[in-house]
């Protein structure tokens, strides 16, 4: 462990998740959740050798990406796969109020999405939360801005 005072300070920047079908997941979170995308390379691509199978990167505003999908290859375990060392346990995007979160909920039960836990208080920070899957089975969380601690 470092020394009091001398851990790197960092922001979370971005998640990456490996999907099954990368035209199906692209859609499903250009629709479902109005990422936009910033950049696609497509199987066979040379540029980006940590991902031969296809590749994208989605955005909500002005910064290049938040969320990376990345095609798994043919044979792979199943993308979503939980409870596992090293994989994901869920992908958290915050909204600008409890009635945005109660709408969204609303909006994707009306779209057919499966709501995995309705919306409900979060203990810690006294936010609103709900949750639901991606169709790679990826667990997904919506919130309201969160209590900020005092430093």
């Amino acid at each position: 462990m470092p020394a009091a005072g001398k851990a790197v300070r960092v922001k979370l920047s971005h998640v990456g998740i490996y999907v099954r079908d990368m035209e199906r997941s692209l859609r499903w979170y250009q629709e479902v959740l109005g990422l936009k995308l910033s950049d696609y390379l497509p199987a066979g691509n040379t540029q980006e050798p940590a991902a031969p199978h296809g590749i994208c990167w989605l955005r909500y505003d002005d910064l290049h990406h938040e969320l990376v999908l990345v095609q798994l290859p043919p044979g792979a375990l199943q993308a979503g796969e939980t409870g596992r060392p090293g994989s994901l346990q869920q992908v958290a995007f915050r909204l600008g109020s409890e009635a945005e979160v109660e709408a969204a909920c609303a909006r994707l039960q009306a779209a057919g999405v499966e709501i995995l836990r309705p919306p409900r208080r979060q203990r810690m920070s006294g936010g609103l939360q709900f949750y639901f899957a991606d169709p790679d089975g990826n667990k997904i969380e919506l919130f309201s801005s969160a209590n900020r601690l005092p430093y």
